[in-house]
């Protein structure tokens, strides 16, 4: 059997890149004879973190100007079906073309000609050579462009089995057309991942991790993304310093590689004589993973993040958590593990509630562990049967 993995992987996302992992581990236990190829945006790092054999998602690039000149006057056509015999070429000889994980049916910084026209030109080449889809735990919605909503729909509908990590993922999905009355919810697949051992060393302070995101609002490159950044950072800097005052250490971290341009932007205006780096007030996370991330965590006491994947690797290492989200995923998946009122949005975000949400995430931490412990005993049983189902969706392969 050969397996395709088909995903935005190796370029940068931890949460992308430990959804991977996690499938990469159920598939080498399940069916440990099947050839797995990833199709991916970064092969060269999933080749070297993983061992998978990979191929770019995208199509070779003309070498000549010329050749370049002539597909960009025919509207990149030529590119586009260069792409198409590409992807059919890959998938020849593939049994499934699996998806897994991830926010991959929604537009987020991204445009129609991007990642939505990717997936869907991949799912049609999947298809054309005998291929069988699936879309496991995925993530969808919004999706604001009209045309990125159609190719990712039209994507979707090509599968021959879905399943989502939440049920507003496939409300979404059924809103905008798709007949989701097979598809099942399963929990995100990077809680699949196994923590890291508890950390046994206590401070006498409270160390809080602090997830940042370079946020520029939803759309990339738009008019006002340089003021919303500038608006996101200014509070997250007041919200910082006022940890401090209330004795707390603060460990920074991303998680994504673009994040290191709020984490270095937040130092320079808190830090600047790194006085607070010296002294261990203040630590910048090193984990370049949801591995890395997790094993950080299990350092800290309390979690305020933004992105989804860092709020999940939180609540895998047992750890209250506060979201700052752009997005409803984040809601849900802390509503599952029973913290649906520390989620705020970061578009509305007011520095004061913040503030008293967090001192109220504080008092009650000890309450909140139960909750996450049940919420993670409950998500184990489910991925079980994620596994069972996905093997009967290979057997049919």
């Amino acid at each position: 059997m050969r397996v395709a993995l088909l995903g935005q992987f190796g370029s940068g996302n931890y949460g992308n890149d430990g959804s991977l992992t996690a499938m990469v581990a159920s598939l080498r236990r399940l069916v440990p004879e099947a050839e797995l190829l990833c199709i991916c945006s970064g092969p060269t790092e999933v080749r070297r973190r993983l061992g998978v054999p990979s191929v770019s998602i995208g199509a070779p690039a003309f070498v000549s100007a010329r050749a370049r000149a002539l597909d960009r006057y025919a509207f990149r056509i030529p590119n586009r079906i260069r792409g198409l015999l590409a992807a059919l070429s890959a998938c020849r000889g593939v049994d499934a073309v699996i998806v897994p994980g991830t926010g991959i049916l929604d537009d987020f910084h991204d445009r129609a000609s991007g990642w939505p026209f990717v997936l869907l030109r991949w799912c049609i080449a999947a298809r054309l050579a005998g291929a069988r889809i699936a879309f496991i735990s995925v993530g969808a919605g919004p999706i604001r462009g009209r045309l990125s909503r159609r190719y990712l729909t039209w994507a979707a509908a090509l599968a021959h089995h879905r399943t989502y990590r939440d049920e507003g993922s496939r409300d979404f999905m059924v809103s905008v057309g798709l007949d989701a009355s097979h598809d099942l919810i399963f929990p995100d697949l990077a809680l699949g991942l196994s923590p890291p051992p508890r950390s046994l060393v206590k401070v006498a302070q409270t160390t809080v991790a602090v997830g940042l995101i370079s946020y520029f609002g939803w759309v990339k490159d738009g008019t006002d993304s340089e003021a919303i950044f500038e608006a996101y950072l200014e509070k997250m800097v007041a919200f910082v310093e006022w940890l401090r005052c209330q004795g707390c250490h603060v460990h920074l971290l991303g998680g994504d590689d673009s994040d290191a341009r709020a984490v270095t932007a937040l130092l320079d205006r808190i830090d600047g004589d790194q006085a607070l780096r010296g002294s261990g007030a203040v630590t910048i996370g090193t984990g370049r993973s949801l591995e890395g991330v997790m094993e950080e965590l299990t350092h800290c006491d309390m979690v305020v993040a933004s992105r989804f994947h860092n709020v999940l690797c939180a609540l895998r290492v047992r750890r209250p958590t506060l979201s700052i989200g752009y997005a409803e995923k984040n809601r849900a998946l802390l509503t599952a593990a029973g913290l649906g009122p520390f989620c705020l949005d970061i578009d509305s975000l007011d520095l004061e509630t913040l503030k008293s949400r967090f001192l109220a995430l504080r008092s009650e931490k000890c309450n909140l562990i139960p909750r996450i412990d049940e919420f993670l005993t409950e998500a184990e049983r489910q991925l079980a049967q994620q596994d069972a189902s996905l093997l009967r969706f290979l057997k049919d392969a």
